[in-house]
């Protein structure tokens, strides 16, 4: 664990910058601690810093950049995957739209069961 103090204002953000753990020994000096740069992302998250989405995942709010929050691609089950970036689905199943909620020009049917035979 590491602890650092501060002064904040009332809601103000800080940050660590240039930061290096020298040890991993508790209390007194020890050998340099190589490890100390292996993340364990939660669900939705990949990078070294846990800082991009991970794939099925979306930024939200769209195009939020690195470190925004992840959320999972919503395509109506007509794809498994979406544009990181956008939320825009990998479309199958002759499906449109960012969601994969309308049918591709020359089908008819309603896209939203999320089934491949939906159009």
């Amino acid at each position: 664990m590491v602890k650092v103090k501060d002064t904040y204002a009332p809601k103000e953000v800080g940050f660590l910058d240039n930061f290096k753990l020298e040890t991993a020994s508790r209390g007194v000096a020890g050998k340099a601690a190589l490890w100390n740069e292996l993340c364990s992302c939660s669900a939705g998250y990949v990078g070294q810093f846990c800082e991009s989405c991970e794939s099925g995942y979306r930024y939200i709010p769209a195009m939020g950049g690195p470190f925004m929050n992840c959320i999972l691609c919503d395509c109506n089950n007509h794809a498994s995957i979406c544009d990181s970036e956008t939320g825009k689905c990998i479309r199958q199943h002759n499906t449109s739209g960012t969601n994969c909620d309308l049918c591709t020009r020359g089908f008819y049917g309603n896209a939203l069961p999320g089934t491949s035979t939906d159009y």
